[in-house]
């Protein structure tokens, strides 16, 4: 008594009105800018944007392509957040004030400076924007092969290489669920990866394992090159016929592969590693 009736059958049309957006959101496979941050949140696995994606995606009469500025920021927070190893705990709470804070916008361009303002005014640890100088060490120094999943590690470096694609190249389609996450130095470095000659081995092995699991000596290769590749050095020597680097040339069709190969003809080492991570984070 005294609460305000609940009209069921609204409530349907309600649920029926949204099931497109969350099928698109649920789904993550189509094309564009606003497929891509899809498929991206699918991998960073943050569910509780959900209920936000469902009213930008629900805007009517309004050009779909104007809602992307706040689904690029959005991302941003995202990964900036995911590299720096920041909580996750508080998002249910973040994004429902998020959605709170929009509601009131008449048109995309509001809601997308409303994102925007939002995301960016907070200092407290569980919502708070991390800066370029934060993000930029955490992506220099984490091990982001031991700290982030599988999906989203390739989701990282997937997206580099749609950065890297020429515009006028043709578009050869790989799904992500073929394609595996290949050290460029190996994890078992010790038998075709000697340590330099003159270095103190203790420090140097050190070193080398700090770098190891980095950003920088990350890439992408198909599961059948995968077991091929191992642990073969990075060019041929006279013990072994096979290199790393000639199989990426020859078959990798990944621009993030053919960049790797023309920029590191002769060697790869502690110093290529640190200069390609620093490459990336730019």
């Amino acid at each position: 008594a005294g609460q305000q009736a609940i009209d069921p059958v609204g409530r349907l049309r309600d649920l029926k009105r949204h099931t497109g957006a969350f099928r698109r959101v649920d789904e993550a496979v189509e094309p564009g800018r606003i497929g891509t941050f899809l498929h991206r949140l699918k991998a960073m696995d943050v569910v509780s944007l959900t209920p936000f994606l469902l009213m930008l995606l629900d805007r009517k009469g309004q050009d779909e392509q104007l809602i992307v500025p706040s689904l690029e920021a959005l991302e941003s927070f995202l990964v900036r957040r995911m590299i720096c190893g920041l909580d996750t705990r508080g998002y249910n709470y973040l994004f429902v004030e998020l959605l709170a804070h929009v509601s009131g916008a008449v048109d995309d361009v509001m809601v997308a400076h409303a994102v925007g303002e939002f995301l960016t005014r907070s200092d407290a640890e569980n919502s708070r924007w991390p800066s370029d100088e934060e993000f930029t060490q955490a992506w220099l120094s984490q091990p982001l092969y031991k700290r982030l999943t599988r999906p989203r590690l390739r989701m990282l470096l997937l997206a580099f290489e749609q950065e890297f694609h020429p515009a006028h190249a043709e578009t050869v389609v790989i799904s992500d669920k073929d394609l595996q996450i290949e050290h460029i130095l190996p994890q078992s470095w010790e038998a075709h990866w000697p340590l330099p000659d003159g270095v103190e081995s203790a420090a140097a092995a050190h070193n080398r394992g700090a770098l190891l699991h980095t950003i920088g000596n990350l890439t992408l290769v198909t599961k059948k090159l995968n077991p091929s590749m191992s642990n073969a050095p990075w060019i041929a020597s006279s013990t072994s016929g096979a290199s790393k680097r000639a199989a990426l040339n020859d078959h990798s069709v990944l621009r993030l592969n053919h960049l790797l190969v023309e920029g590191n003809p002769d060697s790869w080492n502690e110093k290529r590693i640190v200069d390609r991570s620093n490459l990336l984070a730019k």
